[in-house]
């Protein structure tokens, strides 16, 4: 052998360190932590999804309630009466051709409340329960009815009945 080339015997014994493997629980640890943290996060994220929808159902069922009020405003020759309706069942369509023709104000009246009701099953979908619009001596109370989807405090899906009102004197 070789007097410049050191010496490495392949069978020599190592000896153990005591923190062998500590970089290994620690990286465990941190994983898990990291993991609840993004667990977390997404369940905020839920929520707040969940928030902003209902947010928007209600700011768009807001905006149908004016709607229906500046409708009935634009209108005002019609009948005592004619906008009062009680409900938009299924399938409630705009009567007569109003829209591209002339109509009485009856008419019109009756092909706005279709038109409205069509419109607002559109925009609010599967939310939509019940609208109806209700009134004496000249004031009327517009009111819709939707559920929202909300989150508890639990993180508990629960279904929730809004009813949204709007008291108009066209």
């Amino acid at each position: 052998m070789d007097e410049r080339t050191p010496y490495f015997p392949l069978s020599r014994p190592r000896r153990r360190s005591r923190c062998a493997g500590f970089l290994l629980l620690e990286g465990l640890i941190a994983l898990t932590l990291f993991s609840f943290c993004l667990l977390g996060l997404a369940m905020l994220h839920a929520r707040a999804m969940a928030a902003t929808h209902g947010s928007h159902l209600r700011s768009a069922a807001v905006v149908q309630l004016h709607d229906l009020a500046e409708r009935m405003r634009m209108n005002r020759e019609a009948p005592a009466g004619a906008y009062l309706a009680g409900g938009c069942p299924e399938g409630t369509a705009p009567v007569g051709g109003c829209s591209t023709t002339g109509c009485d104000p009856g008419a019109l009246a009756a092909w706005d409340i279709g038109n409205w009701c069509a419109q607002t099953r559109a925009l609010l979908g599967a939310q939509f329960v019940e609208a109806s619009v209700s009134g004496a001596g000249g004031d009327y109370l517009i009111s819709l009815e939707l559920v929202e989807r909300a989150v508890s405090g639990e993180g508990r899906l629960s279904i929730e009945p809004v009813e949204l009102s709007l008291r108009v004197r066209p």
